[in-house]
């Protein structure tokens, strides 16, 4: 089943354990913007008023500490681990908004547990059917569209609960930060 978001929302990265601190951060910029972290550490899911573009305008511009990448999520479907799930990521993928066909794309497809079905199996069924429905041309090195897909069961049904503290790659997240201020 596809279900589509009220408001528009986002997926917002920051470090893990910090995700309190990017919350006050986000409601800073944004004091319409809801928020809550996600399963995984790090992860976001925030909702806003405003269009997803001025959204996106506003955090390009600020000179934040916390967040990190912000991408917008258009939709969500319901999947499972086995291949029946297909044809609904097909099926949802035709109710994103359509494509360009004056530009290229690809389909990148992150998919976390285990299923009957591989990543690389959803980028080429998705992108052939796209290409197909759209009439737009596929270009797998260097696309100007770029359609995404998440597959993970907890990414927005389950909010994170449990106190995760991770560590690894902190020095090479400060170093990031502190380039992006600098620059």
């Amino acid at each position: 089943m596809v279900h589509h978001f009220t408001l528009p929302t986002f997926v917002i990265t920051c470090p893990s354990s910090w995700e309190r601190q990017a919350m006050r951060e986000l409601k800073l910029l944004l004091p319409d913007l809801t928020c809550r972290a996600l399963f995984f550490p790090g992860n976001l899911l925030a909702n806003s008023e405003r269009a997803p573009a001025e959204v996106l305008a506003v955090l390009e511009e600020a000179d934040t500490r916390l967040i990190g990448h912000v991408v917008p999520v258009a939709l969500r479907v319901d999947v499972t681990k086995h291949r029946s799930s297909l044809d609904a990521l097909v099926a949802g993928a035709l109710e994103l908004p359509r494509l360009d066909p004056r530009f290229t794309f690809r389909v990148a497809c992150n998919r976390r547990g285990n299923h009957e079905y591989s990543s690389r199996e959803v980028e080429h069924l998705v992108g052939d059917r796209l290409a197909d429905e759209w009439g737009v041309q596929a270009d797998l090195d260097e696309p100007e569209q770029v359609v995404g897909i998440e597959i993970d069961p907890n990414m927005v049904a389950t909010p994170r609960t449990n106190p995760y503290v991770r560590t690894d790659g902190w020095e090479d997240e400060v170093a990031r930060i502190a380039a992006k201020k600098s620059a």
